[in-house]
């Protein structure tokens, strides 16, 4: 569901709607960090608190979703790789 809400997230930039960003990004904020895939729990956790206090332009959110996007793929080649050394 992760690349769905990172959907929502670009959604709500596009929009230039900050409350269409903060539940989405707590929402891989947490899993994220369940699964052990720091990185992304961290932008998650800073998109999250930035979009809540509408203090930062939408160009920024942009970046750190283009970071986020980065860091999922990044994760999921990860898991992918552990799943298949486990099988």
């Amino acid at each position: 569901d992760t690349q769905t809400y990172i959907e929502q997230i670009g959604s709500g930039i596009a929009d230039g709607d900050y409350t269409k960003l903060v539940v989405p990004a707590h929402t891989i904020k947490s899993s994220s960090r369940q699964m052990g895939a720091f990185s992304v729990s961290d932008l998650s956790k800073e998109l999250e608190a930035l979009a809540r206090a509408e203090e930062i332009d939408f160009e920024t959110l942009s970046s750190l979703l283009e970071q986020l996007q980065d860091q999922f793929d990044l994760s999921r080649i990860d898991f992918n790789y552990l799943l298949s050394e486990a099988s």
